[in-house]
Parts: structure tokens; C-alpha cells; sequence
């Protein structure tokens, strides 16, 4: 008898939500990923490293969760990537989250100005960040300076990002605000993760009242 209280009492909430009466909606994520940063108009191509090989990207902030599920590197050139690029997300205290190989060509997929490969799937809490891509000098071009950009909701670019070094390594070094806002070399693609509602939030303390609730009459029985 108890059990079949609860079942009811369950999907009377479940149905009919709370005290407002809608229908509860469960957070669902979008199937299609969008580029973390579109790029606008203007700025420069270049494809000079100063002092050899290097890894060139960007900071960021995340206010909401992503869900990452590719990486990219950008492909000026209609004929695709002069060569192969390592990228990668580390968090702001170097720690490398993922990396993956960009390869060269036209293999990986095309989206706005950036071939991006795909990932397992994960989340970029709230925090901040650090993207970078490996480069030989006199290779593939990248952008900076460029006057705007438009990003996913709950993302904040926070300005280039560089290290000379033989590998993929964390770019730690900030040129200053004259670069605008990255070396963009590397991109992303996520999904923004949907907060859940407040009646979902809520649902375990209402199931956990009426648990108490049932209880009590049973032993007033």
C-alpha cells in the first residue's frame, strides 16, 4: 500500500508539475554543436612565428556549462591545413582537460573558416580556461586582431594566448591587448548544457514531504 501511494503521488508531480500546474520539462541537450567563437570581419592573416614552432590560442571564461564535442584549427587556404595541428584545453592552472590532431588537408570538417575533428563528448564547467594549437612557423595562417566576435552564450574570450616551444605545450604567455582578442589558430564546438527547471530542482525535497508524510499515517495507523 505504501509503495502504491508513492507511485501515484510521483506521477501526479511528474504530470502535473508543482502549485503552477504545468508539465514538468526535462533539460534535453541539442544535438548540434556551434562554433564557441565566430569571427567577424577585418583583422589580419598572418602565418610568421617569430622564434620557431609554437602554440597560439586564446583564454576564456565559462559562466554556464558547455558540453565540448570537437576541436578545431583554422584553414585560410581553399586546398585545406599546410599541416597537421595539436589542440588542446587546459584549465587556468595548466592541467591539459583534452587534445586532439587536427589533420592536414581537407578531412576535417569545415565550419565557419575552421576544420574541426570530433571528441568524446565533455563538460567545461564554470571556470577559466586556456585553448591553444600547435604551429611550425611559415605554415597555416591565423587570425588576430580582429575587431569582433561573436561567441556562445556563457562564454567570454580573454585575450591571446602564446609559448614558443617544440610541442604542444600550455601558451601562457599574454601579448597585451593589442592582439585584440586571440590568436585564432584554435576553436572549439559545444553545446550550452540547459539548466534545469526550477520544478525539477525541486522534485526529490517534494518526494522526500510526501515519503515523510505517508510515513506518518502508516504509523498512525
Amino acid at each position: 500500500m505504501f509503495i502504491h501511494h508513492l507511485k501515484g503521488a510521483a506521477a501526479l508531480l511528474l504530470t502535473t508539475g508543482f502549485l503552477s500546474g504545468e508539465v514538468i520539462a526535462f533539460p534535453t541537450l541539442a544535438k548540434a554543436s556551434s562554433i564557441a567563437v565566430n569571427l567577424g570581419s577585418g583583422g589580419l592573416e598572418n602565418n610568421f612565428l617569430e622564434e620557431g614552432p609554437a602554440t597560439i590560442g586564446w583564454a576564456f571564461h565559462v559562466s554556464r556549462t558547455l558540453l565540448v564535442t570537437d576541436l578545431g584549427y583554422f584553414s585560410a587556404a581553399p586546398s585545406g591545413l599546410l599541416e597537421a595541428h595539436q589542440v588542446g584545453i587546459w584549465t587556468s592552472d595548466e592541467t591539459l582537460i583534452v587534445s586532439a590532431v587536427v589533420p592536414s588537408g581537407t578531412t576535417a570538417t569545415l565550419d565557419q573558416g575552421f576544420r574541426f575533428v570530433p571528441v568524446s563528448p565533455f563538460e567545461l564547467g564554470v571556470g577559466d580556461y586556456v585553448i591553444g594549437g600547435f604551429s611550425d612557423p611559415n605554415m597555416d595562417e591565423f587570425r588576430f586582431q580582429v575587431p569582433s566576435v561573436t561567441t556562445l552564450p556563457g562564454l567570454t574570450v580573454n585575450g591571446p594566448r602564446y609559448v614558443y616551444f617544440p610541442d604542444l605545450a600550455f601558451p601562457f604567455v599574454d601579448p597585451g591587448p593589442f592582439y585584440k582578442f586571440g590568436y585564432f589558430g584554435p576553436n572549439l564546438e559545444a553545446n550550452v548544457v540547459p539548466e534545469p527547471p526550477t520544478a525539477f530542482l525541486i522534485l526529490p525535497v517534494m518526494i522526500g514531504g510526501l515519503l515523510l508524510q505517508l510515513r506518518h499515517r502508516k504509523e498512525l495507523r
